[in-house]
């Protein structure tokens, strides 16, 4: 189900006061399972939900008070949350996946099958996995590039969020290579972050190397699976 523009000005609208985390989460799987895959990703002006689960599983790994998005006339940063000290963290969001993937067309043949009876897994055969294994520190690196290049004029954190599977293999060949593929990152914001699978990697603070890492409660939820 696509949304009207009133409506995406109302769901966000939802988003942006402080709110518990499990709130935030609750009202972005709502929006997830009301449009549904094919238009999720094809929507434009919908990623603001991608924005709200990735920041409500943040804040709730952290174990935050409180998050909200930033309204969108501000433009920046995309999220805030509040720590349980009173603090307030600025962050900014960003997605890593396949460069060359079109998740709108995936997911709109995927439905084609599953209306039709058919299966909708088709396995990444091994080499191809291996393969991308190895470009995952580029494709990493590109995104936190195009972060930094943005020039911010004020000072928050960076939160990664990695849409890719392992499906089990190389998984802490994967987690190494997130410090040096961050790297670019560390002197432009004030903490990195890296939101892969059911954790959270803390890789970079005040311009030195971070080895924090946290469990992200909830992340095989129905975004997680898309």
């Amino acid at each position: 189900m696509r949304l009207a523009k009133d409506q995406i000005a109302r769901y966000r609208a939802e988003l942006e006061p402080w709110q518990r985390p499990s709130e935030m989460l609750r009202r972005a799987r709502r929006l997830m399972d009301l449009m549904g895959s094919a238009d999720l990703f094809n929507q434009p002006g919908a990623d603001f939900i991608t924005e709200a689960w990735a920041a409500a599983q943040f804040a709730r790994g952290r174990y935050a008070l409180a998050v909200r998005l930033v309204a969108a006339r501000d433009q920046w940063p995309d999220f805030e949350i509040r720590t349980r000290r009173g603090e307030v963290e600025r962050w900014e969001f960003t997605e890593v996946d396949h460069p060359k993937r079109r998740r709108g067309l995936e997911m709109r043949r995927a439905d084609a099958r599953r209306a039709a009876g058919k299966s909708t897994n088709k396995p990444l055969p091994f080499a191809r996995l291996l393969k991308q294994v190895a470009r995952v520190p580029r494709w990493i690196r590109a995104r936190c590039r195009a972060k930094v290049q943005k020039r911010y004029g004020g000072r928050a954190g960076l939160l990664i969020y990695l849409n890719w599977s392992d499906f089990g293999a190389r998984h802490a060949e994967v987690e190494q290579s997130l410090l040096p593929a961050t790297r670019i990152a560390k002197d432009a914001f004030t903490e990195v972050w890296v939101l892969w699978e059911t954790q959270l990697y803390q890789t970079w603070r005040a311009g030195k190397a971070a080895k924090t890492v946290k469990d992200a409660p909830g992340t095989h939820d129905a975004y997680a699976r898309r």
